[in-house]
Parts: structure tokens; sequence; C-alpha cells
């Protein structure tokens, strides 16, 4: 195998790996650029030739120096810890889906408590849960000065989703959904969707035949168009389910707080109500992660901390079958160039690779 083809690989996944930080982190190998400071980003890494260290039969091992640099301490350390974050997914072999937040639009000026979104085809439509309002915005997320009261029909609403058509919203206190027109018309319609002993109903949306709905009894209820109860599905072990539901057209996405430290998880879930194994926490996000709207090619996630919505991108990384296994050895002390002011740390990766 070409030292080339070596340095490429560690490259691609290096990007993966890092690919859940919120600002962006260029990755470049040794025979792209032979210095770090030549790289045109703020947040760098150099990747150098590996030396060999051993081999056994088909495989052998090549200890590589990585360069970080980055514009503080602070920033400089959420990389190291993505990379290591990365190798631990990578030698599971559980790295399969990750999202990065690429931009938001912030809602802060109209409501304090983003916690719902959807999509009528032409405008976003947020909900604020404090003031009881859905606010419209652009595509470009530009506030369009309309918004419209919910609660003279309702006491609490969590969460709503667009079949379309209509625009149906959950109150969480009577749990019931209401019909309103495309244009917020209410329609004087609403269905009681309590199940079992489930009191809280976090997530709503459409698949094009069925409503879903997600509650805090850690289960997914499907209802068909008419809001007859099809079937409770009991979520995955470990999967929560206090936030968002969304469908991209094939699956399901689901949003859960409290499982994974100060950050919510987004899981895939198929139309058969089985959890299909993945899952991604939304680094760079906080645990107010609430509503989800997937909106092609992006999912569109709304955050009360900051009061923004985030665009968040899906992609996939494929996992090099001759790199079978990855360790951190170790590294030299981070510290604060004189001249430049940015912070720098090399560490040695340990790759063993197989010759076919």
């Amino acid at each position: 195998m070409a030292d080339d083809s070596e340095l490429d690989y560690i490259k691609t996944y290096l990007t993966y790996s890092t690919y859940l930080l919120q600002n962006d982190i260029t990755v470049n190998h040794f025979s792209e650029v032979k210095k770090i400071s030549v790289i045109n980003a703020s947040r760098r890494i150099l990747i150098y030739p590996g030396e060999l260290l051993h081999n056994d039969g088909k495989f052998y091992t090549k200890r590589y120096k990585i360069k970080l640099s980055d514009t503080s301490e602070s920033e400089m350390i959420s990389m190291l810890n993505a990379i290591i974050n990365g190798l631990d997914s990578f030698n599971k072999q559980t790295y399969h889906t990750t999202q990065k937040k690429s931009y938001s639009f912030y809602v802060g000026d109209e409501m304090s408590n983003p916690r719902s979104i959807a999509w009528d085809g032409t405008y976003f439509w947020v909900l604020g849960t404090v003031n009881h309002r859905v606010y419209k915005y652009s595509s470009a997320g530009v506030y369009q000065d309309t918004s419209v009261l919910l609660t003279g029909e309702m006491d609490d609403p969590t969460c709503f989703t667009f079949d379309g058509t209509y625009f149906w919203v959950l109150d969480d206190n009577a749990h019931r959904v209401h019909k309103y027109a495309s244009d917020w018309t209410y329609l004087s319609l609403s269905y009681d969707i309590r199940a079992d002993t489930c009191w809280y109903y976090w997530g709503i949306c459409w698949d094009g035949t069925n409503f879903w709905i997600a509650s805090d009894c850690e289960n997914l209820m499907k209802f068909s168009d008419a809001w007859v109860l099809d079937t409770i599905y009991d979520l995955a072990d470990g999967e929560v389910g206090t936030g968002g539901l969304a469908f991209d057209g094939q699956y399901l996405w689901l949003i859960n707080s409290f499982n994974d430290g100060p950050y919510r998880t987004l899981s895939k879930y198929g139309l058969d109500g089985i959890y299909t194994g993945t899952t991604f926490r939304l680094s760079g996000g906080t645990d107010q992660n609430y509503g989800v709207l997937w909106k092609t090619p992006y999912f569109y996630i709304t955050e009360s901390f900051n009061k923004t919505v985030d665009l968040w991108i899906k992609t996939t990384y494929t996992q090099e079958p001759t790199m079978v296994y990855i360790s951190l050895q170790y590294g030299n002390k981070g510290y604060e160039q004189p001249k430049t002011k940015r912070w720098e740390q090399d560490i040695y990766l340990d790759v063993e690779w197989c010759t076919e």
C-alpha cells in the first residue's frame, strides 16, 4: 500500500471524527503541505508520514505524528476530544452517521423558548412554548412579522407538524391534537391522543400516510390519518425520547435527552418502529435541543438555550477496510506559539494496517 494512500485514509478518518465540531477544521497531510502554518484555516490538523514499528504477517503498524493547531487552548482541546471520541467509535465499528452544525438563524427577538419547527413548503414556522405563538420565517431564516396565538384553543402547545395541507398542534395538558388550515385558521377539530399512562408528548410528525408521536413513556405511537391509534412501539434500551420527531422520507429521527451527558442525541427508526442502530450525539449543541425538522438535505433543530434554529448536515463515514485499529499513544505538551499566539500540540497515532 502506498504511503500517500495511508495518509489519505487517515485524513478522511480525522476529517469525519472532527466533523461533529461546530467550527470548520481543515485536515491536510504531508504530501499536500509541509508546514501547518500554510493551511488556510483557523483550525488545522497536519498528518506526517508514518514510521514503521513492526509487522506480523499481513498486518503491520505505523506511528504517525499529528499536529494540531487552533486559536486557543480550549478550541484545541475540543479538537483533541473529538479525535479521542472518534477513536473509540472507530475501534468499536460504530462510527456511522455524523452531523455538523453549519449555521443558525436567531429567533430570540420573537420568543424565549423555541420548541418545535415545521415547513409549509414556502416558510418555516417556529413554536415558542412560553408565549404559545407560532412565528413565520423565510427560507433564509428572516422573520416575516407574522405570528399566531394558539392559547385560544389549548393550554400548552408543545409541538406541531404540517401534513402538506393542514397544521396539527399537540396540546400537552389536554393530550389532544388540534387542526389548523395552512393560513392558521382554527378548524374547530381536535383528537384525543392519550395512550397508556403517558402524560408528556414531545414530538410529532407526518410520514405521508400516518402520524407519529413520541411520548415520555419511552415509546413511539403510530396513528392513522384520522387519528386512530394503530401501534405503540417501545424505544430501544437507553432511548428516552423527550424531544422532537422528524421524517426524512424514509426513516423517523427522534431527539433523545439526558442519555449522553450534556448533549442530546438523534436516533434513527424505521417505519416498522424498530431502532436501526444509528444514534449520534448532537455535539456542538446543548441539552436544550428540542424540535427537529427534515427539509432536504438538512435537519433543522431548535436550540432553546441560545434561541436559535440550527442547520445540521447528514453525512456518512465509510471505514477503510485496510485500517484495522487506531490507538493514541502519547502527545507532547500543548503550548502557545509566541509569535502567532496560536496553540499547538503534537499527538502520535499508531495505526494497524492490513496488506489486503
